[in-house]
Parts: structure tokens; sequence; C-alpha cells
């Protein structure tokens, strides 16, 4: 779902990073598509390829189950850039989607294979399972010259990225009539910035409809204190909005797979905390609490930090946001936990006098398990920072930055 908070942005030094952020959202569905696979992924095939009889023997010949195995492999192989992999990335493998497929056997892991023969039919059934070795088919869209700066130079790149996870969820309801709203009881300590959009009200066939396409509430406390809100009651035919809360976490394992992936193309990955050191600008717990409570920058904070990077000749910018939902139990893998995501990423070109969004990535969903809960997030979190970084770089190198 699409979240758009309409706060003003909060500017106070002293950010606690632990922040509570409670917001109401109409509980809907998501328009993300699954794109990023971990390397356990398993892509199975069952293929049927026929064959010619020569002489007086039935059996296939040793070339005929070698085709049968070649086409079992590219079946389950070809299910990986179609689930796997986002636009940017896709047309970089199409570019070489020959030279991998001709040497297909060196970027699969197969786990399961057999062959049975019908005879009376001349047909070879093949069935494969196999995992798809990312690291190796990675380095095939490795750029190989300088990126982007010229001069033999790779390009500086500056991340910020903000991360929050939804620490408790309650589902919304429907209903006939209408809907009885309670304003957010608040015991604050220090700063609160509160705002909920009012819902509307139509008629509908004689009687009262209230409709939430959008009903949000935001608050950060930034010292201490609580918010409690009362569920709306449902009087009539109505739909009420669901709550979620949202804690700030770390980013330190998306940052080093961002970092990771930018070295591998080609350019000098450079976190925003270590740049603002040398190059000024807005300070980083500011510029994150803003991109986790409003999905974006202020303007003040935004010129602020590409005056800065300008200033220190950096090229690009790439900024982000992870919505982290609360780990659950997997259904999959009995005693392991999941834990999904939601990525939006974008690179700004700081190359001209004006600022400009050279490359977005549109909102990809992900999921990741482990033993245990936070083993679960950090590994999703590691996978956002790797499959965030190869889709801008796969749309700089489309962009002409390559």
């Amino acid at each position: 779902m699409l979240f758009q908070l309409g706060l003003k942005s909060f500017k106070k030094r002293s950010w606690v990073a632990g922040a509570i952020i409670g917001f109401s959202v109409l509980i809907a569905g998501s328009q993300s598509v699954m794109a990023a696979c971990d390397s356990n992924k398993t892509f199975r095939s069952k293929t049927v390829t026929a064959y010619q009889k020569k002489g007086f023997s039935s059996d296939p010949k040793a070339e005929d189950l070698q085709k049968a195995r070649f086409e079992a492999i590219e079946s389950a192989f070809k299910q990986y850039p179609e689930k796997c992999m986002e636009a940017g990335q896709l047309q970089l493998y199409l570019q070489k989607k020959d030279d991998v497929l001709s040497n297909i056997d060196e970027f699969v892991n197969i786990s399961l294979e057999d062959q049975q023969i019908d005879k009376k039919k001349r047909q070879i059934t093949t069935m494969i399972k196999l995992t798809v070795n990312a690291k190796m088919l990675d380095s095939m869209f490795v750029a190989t010259p300088a990126a982007g700066g010229g001069g033999g130079k790779p390009s500086f790149m500056v991340w910020i990225f903000a991360a929050k996870m939804a620490q408790s969820t309650t589902d919304g309801s429907s209903g006939g009539g209408g809907v009885k709203s309670f304003k957010d009881k608040e015991t604050t300590i220090a700063n609160v910035k509160n705002q909920e959009a009012a819902m509307e009200q139509s008629a509908s066939q004689g009687g009262t409809m209230a409709t939430a396409s959008q009903s949000e509430s935001m608050a950060q406390v930034t010292t201490g204190g609580s918010i409690e809100r009362k569920n709306d009651i449902v009087t009539g035919n109505t739909r009420t909005a669901g709550t979620r809360q949202w804690q700030m976490v770390p980013t330190k394992s998306l940052d080093a797979a961002f970092g990771d992936q930018l070295t591998l193309n080609n350019f000098r990955p450079v976190p925003y905390a270590a740049a603002v050191n040398k190059c000024g600008g807005e300070e980083p717990e500011i510029a994150v609490s803003e991109l986790a409570l409003d999905g974006e920058l202020s303007r003040e904070t935004l010129n602020a930090i590409t005056d800065a990077l300008q200033g220190c000749r950096i090229e690009f910018l790439a900024l982000g946001t992870v919505d982290v939902n609360t780990p659950q139990q997997s259904t999959l893998n009995r005693g392991e936990y999941e834990t999904y995501l939601k990525v939006n990423a974008k690179v700004i070109d700081l190359r001209d006098f004006l600022p400009f969004d050279l490359a977005t990535v549109p909102t990809f969903d992900l999921r990741a398990s482990g033993l245990e809960d936070n083993e679960a997030t950090e590994n999703a979190l590691q996978l956002a920072g790797k499959s965030a970084a190869k889709e801008i770089v796969a749309r700089l190198k489309a962009s002409g930055v390559n």
C-alpha cells in the first residue's frame, strides 16, 4: 500500500533513534510485486523432450539425454529473472542472455535431477530442482570501466536509507451504518507532532456510509511519553481503518550490503554519516527521521545536503526507505521466522548546477528467513541493500552512466 504522510519536517537536534512512530492506515492490498529472491530460493521444472529412433535401438542417444537435460535446466533458470529481477537488472540480463544460457552450468546449483525414458512414445521426461548462483550471475553485469565520472576515476555515491519496523498491527473492520471515532489520548513528556486526516461521509442507498480512503495519524515522541488510540466503533455499514505502530531500526546490515554492491560496480561508496563530517550538510539523524516519517526529505534538508555534497564534488546521492513488517513464524520452514520488507529508492544526479532525479526504483517487496526473528530481519535488510544497489546501478547504466 502507498502512504502519503502530510507531516511537516521535524527539526529538533535531540532526536532519539528509538522514537516510536504510530499511525493509522487503511488496510488495503499492496500493489508492489515480490522481486528480490534470497540465495536459498529454489526453481523447479519438468520437461518432455522427443527423440528420434535410429537403427534398431529404441534407446535415446547420449546427446538426446544431454539436450533434454539442458532444456529442463533452462526452463527452471528462466524463472529467476522473471521472479527475482527488477526492470533495470532485467534489461542488463537480456543484453547478455545468450552468453548466460550458453554457460548455464556455471550459474546454477542442481539439487535434484531425474530422467525417465518412454521408449514407446520416444520421449524423455526430465525433472530439475536448482538454485541460482546469484554472485556468479551478477559478475556478468559488473561495470568494467570507471563508473560515471570520466577521467578513469569511479564516481562517488553517497546514500541515506531509513528503515522502520511495524511493532504491532490491528486490522480494520467492516459493518453497516456509520463510524464513531475517538480522538487520540496522548501522555507526552516532550515534543510530539500529530496529524490525522478527516474521514469522508457520503450517502449510500438511503443510509450513511463512512469511507476511509486515506486516514492517517502519526506521532513522534522525542524524549518519552505514550500514545493511546481507541479503535473506531462500527455502528453500521462502514469500513474502518486499521492501526499499525512503527519503530525505527538500524540499517547497518543494509548499508554494508549497499556499499559492497557499489564497490563491485566501480563506484566509490560513502555513507552519508561519513560524508557529512567532511562536507557538512544536515545532521544524519534529522535526515533519517524525515525520510522515515515523511518518505522524503524536506526542501530545506535536501538543499542543505545537495549543496554540501556538490561542494565536495560528489556525483550521486541515493535516498531510500524501508518498511519492515513484524517478523512472523514461517509457514514454509518450520522453526524459522520470516520478515517482509517494502523498499523505495531513487538516485539524484549532482553533477550539474541543478540536482535532478536521475533514476527511480519502483517499490518492490522481498522476504528473508532466519532461525530467530532478529536474524530474519537482519537477513532481509541485507537483501534489501543488495537488491536496491543492484537495481540502482542497472538503471544508471541504462541512463548512460557506466
